[in-house]
């Protein structure tokens, strides 16, 4: 959206609630081994807001979980734990095709 930047935090906060409520959205939090607890708690915060329709994913390389369960008042609101694994050469070449026709060769 154009227009000028939020001068204050509670200015970024309320527009940023006020555009998760407008309709579902998704948050995909990459690298998430690398947060720390303050923004686990913002994110917390956003996802509690009763306005808000919000889902957020977290994903990561080696630690995440780890990093993830001990932050409880965000683990605690995890509905799935999920793990997935690298695709093996054969995989690939299986599946990758069925995304794209331009990949089916």
């Amino acid at each position: 959206m154009a227009g000028e930047p939020p001068r204050h935090p509670s200015e970024f906060d309320r527009l940023l609630k006020t555009a998760l409520a407008e309709r579902p959205r998704t948050f995909l939090v990459d690298e998430a081994q690398w947060l720390n607890g303050e923004a686990f708690e913002y994110f917390r915060y956003l996802w509690d807001e009763p306005s808000t329709q919000l889902a957020i994913i977290f994903v990561g390389g080696a630690g995440c979980h780890t990093v993830l369960r001990r932050e409880p008042m965000l683990s605690s609101r995890v509905f799935i734990w999920q793990q997935f694994t690298r695709l093996t050469p054969d995989e690939v070449l299986e599946v990758i095709p069925l995304f794209h026709p331009v990949w089916a060769e």
